[in-house]
């Protein structure tokens, strides 16, 4: 099963975008607390680039703001290109399910 659950706070306002044949998304910036404290003592953050793509990014570029708290579920997409003559792999998350959570933090 390919699947992931992040819960974070939004670091970056979204904006839609197109591509070539006009379809829409955004790349949502989602900062998300470790479950553990370093060191000093505070908790290490992880900044997540998620994909969201059509009525779900126009919906949360419309709707959510930085700092706001959200819970998004979705899967992992593996790619691979050429370039050169060398094979290049990438992976990319993408949001499903997006909810608002008031007051999570």
């Amino acid at each position: 099963m390919n699947q992931f659950i992040v819960i974070g706070k939004v670091a970056e306002a979204p904006k839609v975008k197109e591509t070539s044949t006009g379809i829409k998304y955004t790349q949502l910036m989602i900062d998300a607390n470790r479950s553990y404290k370093n060191k000093e003592g505070a908790y290490d953050v992880d900044r997540f680039c998620i994909t969201l793509w059509k009525s779900l990014a126009e919906e949360c570029c419309n709707n959510v703001d930085p700092g706001d708290a959200l819970l998004i579920k979705g899967r992992v997409q593996s790619n691979n290109f050429e370039k050169d003559g060398e094979v290049y792999y990438k992976s990319e998350m993408i949001g499903e399910k997006v909810s608002l959570l008031s007051q999570l933090f």
